[in-house]
């Protein structure tokens, strides 16, 4: 399903069930443990129908096996790609999932610091699943945070500091301004060929609105966007937003009540289990080449973000803040 610089994806069936699940499998040589521990604690702690539930954890011969619910209607990033841009009313019952989700992670003291469309997915009925917490961090009021993470285009300006210093929910509500910016024009408030120019950019606060995007989404937006981080808005007040309080009506069902909570503890079978996800992991189980052949979303080369980018004006994001913070900043 998916491949990056420290884990892979790959989609698992249930025997009994027939469910599927997604499965991260995470090499603990290639990756610090405590990040692979965070990643996992915080997402666990989060019980909610707009986020990705995580289902069973299995360590065995050097990796990390994350089972997850799996987003079965594909993510964002490609819903933008395959209508351009969303309307007005479904951008705004999309959205008002994720400022939900994000809302109940503040509330629960977790923030993601990667919010992009490629990490919010989209269930079977098409219902927000946020997921993707290998860069999220508990915070606590009071105490800031110093870790320069997340997607550059996605980026807060708090960020982009020499010694960047936030609280944490403040990079998420920017992110969320732009993930709301890309849904509604199917392009990004905040993009150059490099990224010192993209820096500068995200840096002056100075974006382009389209004039066919409605004058309430432009506020929603407006009050996202703002270099100050004291004055941006909160998730609560986003939510609490006219724009997110109309009422519209939802083309697909909409799940209003908490998963029920799933048992973590190990089943007999873990130990088999881990040996068959161990060999696909490898390549040698007789379903590796099944599960390879899925086309992967972790490496788009050069060219093809240029071509996605001159025929979209949005692209996948090709590398996280941690490659980046080393550059001096603008």
């Amino acid at each position: 399903m998916g491949r990056g610089q420290f884990a892979s994806v790959n989609m698992a069936k249930h025997v009994k069930t027939g469910d599927t699940l997604a499965v991260k499998i995470i090499n603990t040589s290639r990756m610090d443990p405590a990040k692979i521990q965070r990643e996992i604690d915080n997402q666990r702690g989060l019980r909610h129908p707009n986020i990705i539930q995580l289902m069973e954890v299995i360590e065995s011969d050097g990796k990390v096996f994350v089972f997850m619910e799996r987003g079965t209607g594909g993510d964002l990033f490609e819903l933008i790609i395959a209508r351009n841009r969303l309307q007005d009313k479904e951008a705004r019952c999309y959205f008002r999932q994720i400022v939900d989700a994000v809302g109940f992670c503040h509330r629960n003291c977790v923030c993601h610091r990667d919010l992009k469309p490629e990490n919010i997915f989209l269930d079977s009925n098409m219902n927000i699943k946020l997921g993707d917490f290998g860069l999220s961090s508990k915070f606590e009021w009071g105490i800031p945070l110093t870790e320069s993470v997340g997607s550059p285009n996605y980026a807060a300006p708090e960020l982009l500091q020499r010694a960047c210093s936030y609280q944490g929910p403040e990079v998420d509500v920017w992110a969320a301004g732009c993930v709301l910016y890309a849904m509604i024009t199917g392009t990004l408030p905040f993009d150059a060929d490099r990224t010192d120019a993209l820096f500068k950019l995200i840096k002056s606060g100075t974006y382009r609105m389209p004039g066919y995007v409605s004058a309430e989404a432009k506020d929603v937006i407006s009050k996202m966007l703002v270099i100050d981080r004291e004055a941006r808005a909160s998730m609560a007040e986003i939510r609490s937003h006219c724009w997110l309080k109309e009422e519209v009506k939802i083309l697909v069902p909409n799940k209003q009540e908490v998963n029920e909570s799933v048992d973590h503890t190990h089943s007999n079978h873990s130990t088999l289990l881990a040996k068959m996800l161990l060999a696909m992991a490898e390549g040698t189980h007789p379903v590796s080449h099944k599960i390879r052949s899925c086309r992967s979303f972790g490496h788009v080369t050069a060219k093809r973000r240029a071509s996605q980018s001159s025929t979209f004006g949005l692209a996948r994001a090709a590398c996280s803040m941690e490659s980046v913070v080393t550059m001096p900043a603008c």
